[in-house]
This record gives structure tokens, sequence and C-alpha cells, in this order.
């Protein structure tokens, strides 16, 4: 997987992802700007490796454009940046709907999107990243590489006590 974060214009994207080719990368992750979806479009029908965008993209509207225009080819929509759970299940469902894998992007809340993976068909991924887990009181769990599913009730967000009064500002 490579992660461009929005650094490319769609000349270099297109030079460095046939470069990319070679190396037989999982996907290309944002290598455009988020609003550019024309140029995502010739990204997805030229280059190999599959186009992954979605944490930038901020409403399940233009989640749909990339979609209907073939744009994207694995959704990483974020709930926290999406508008919440709803719009979060929304998402993943016309994901479904255009035969499209989801791979949250979760670098600002991993522990609502635990939940959330468990609960569409859809989800190829979830990103983890494990610094902070310190702060919850059940935080998420991998083992072997494979999520475990929360067993107790809530979003998994509580905050333990004491990390609370370490970071208070």
């Amino acid at each position: 997987m490579v992660d461009v974060n929005q650094k490319w214009d769609l000349h270099t994207a297109m030079v460095f992802g046939k470069k990319l080719e070679e190396y037989d990368i999982f996907w290309l992750e944002e290598p455009l700007h988020p609003d550019d979806i024309k140029g995502h479009v010739k990204l997805a029908r030229e280059l190999n490796p599959p186009i992954a965008l979605g944490e930038h993209v901020y409403t399940k509207y233009a989640f749909w454009d990339y979609m209907e225009q073939g744009a994207v080819e694995i959704v990483q929509v974020d709930a926290t940046r999406v508008g919440g759970v709803t719009e979060f299940l929304t998402v993943a469902a016309l994901a479904d709907s255009h035969n499209l894998s989801i791979s949250p992007h979760a670098g600002d809340l991993m522990q609502v999107h635990q939940h959330l993976v468990c609960a569409v068909p859809n989800v190829l991924f979830l990103e983890y990243i494990p610094w902070g887990l310190d702060l919850f009181v059940a935080p998420v769990v991998v083992k072997d590489g494979y999520l475990q599913a929360p067993q107790g009730p809530g979003a998994s967000t509580d905050i333990k006590e004491d990390m609370i009064r370490r970071y208070r500002v």
C-alpha cells in the first residue's frame, strides 16, 4: 500500500503510478486532491493498483460521485469525518451497491470503527494504529492480525480516568 496523501498532480500520479505497478502494490492511496474526481477516474482506468481514498471525503454525496464515476476502488470512509455512524453506514452501503470494499480510515478514532466493521459485509481491512490504545478502558484488540470484536456494550470510547487527568490541559 502506498499513501501519497494528496501530494501528486495527475501527471506525477500517472508517471509514478505506472512505475509502482512493477512492485504489485495493493493500492495507491489518495494520489490526488480529493476534489479532483476526474483525475481519479483517469487513474482508476489506466493504472493497475486500485485507487483507495476517502479520509478527506466528507459527505455521502461526494462518495456517491466518486463511486458513480468509477473514481475509487477501495472506499476509506471515516465515521468521525463523514458525519457519524449513520453516514458511515450509508457510505458503506453505497460502496456495497457498487461492489466496492471499504477499509475505513481510522486515524482519528479506531475505537468506533472496530464496531462498524463488524456491522457491514464489505470490509476489507480496518486501519490499525496502535498508539493511543492505552487511553481507553476497552481498547481495540488485534490478535494474529485479526480484530477481536468487542464483546461489551457501548462504543468502546470510554477513556481511563487517570488518562483524563494526565492529559488535561
